[in-house]
């Protein structure tokens, strides 16, 4: 009987706790949603094995992921199926093959046991993602770099684009649209004038 009212105590704070962990998780979850980083990354958690044989081996990688899923994006857990083998028994000739087991589903609507299973590598997904956002900036301020001086350099080199008007009544070519031209002034009902119409061209 002790060992029974030990167990119910037990089932309260495990219920407790885990209440407490899913809350926390929401509350990632919300605040990488409102970061709108749109970056999927995957983290490899564990690998169990399913079958083999000394030519084939079957086994299953759960993976835990940050990824957008039909709901948004999501902390995510999702499974591969993994073959290994060798070709004709030939251990310098290894392949692998890797194939989805299930599509990606919520980490918080999984079952309790997969939401404990993923606490400790939470902390490790967040610095990886952290990780991998960090080398996306890097690579496009690279990228950036690299396109704002070829743009330089081939404006400098080869390209000046000179802006003119030119009177659609006359066809004399201006500096700016409200430059004088030959052509006389258009009255306008209320009274004022007006330039006659122009037309920008762009020159090298």
């Amino acid at each position: 009987m002790e060992a029974l009212v030990s167990l119910s105590r037990l089932a309260e704070k495990l219920n407790q706790t885990t209440d407490s962990y899913t809350q926390s998780l929401t509350a990632v979850e919300k605040q990488l949603r409102e970061m709108n980083l749109g970056v999927e990354i995957w983290l490899e958690v564990a690998e169990t094995a399913k079958s083999g044989s000394p030519d084939r081996e079957t086994s299953l990688r759960k993976l835990l992921g940050y990824a957008r899923l039909t709901d948004g994006w999501s902390l995510a857990v999702k499974n591969l199926r993994v073959e290994r083998g060798y070709l004709q028994n030939d251990s310098e000739r290894p392949w692998e093959n890797i194939y989805d087991e299930d599509p990606p589903k919520s980490l918080l609507k999984a079952s309790r046991d997969l939401r404990i299973a993923a606490a400790e590598h939470v902390p490790r997904l967040l610095e990886t993602l952290e990780t991998r956002v960090m080398e996306l900036i890097q690579s496009v301020e690279q990228a950036d770099a690299r396109l704002r001086n070829f743009v330089l350099d081939t404006h400098a080199s080869h390209i000046k684009l000179v802006l003119q008007w030119k009177c659609d009544s006359c066809g004399e070519m201006l500096q700016n649209p409200r430059e004088s031209c030959r052509c006389p002034a258009i009255l306008t009902n209320e009274g004022g004038k007006v330039n006659p119409p122009r037309r920008s061209i762009g020159q090298h």
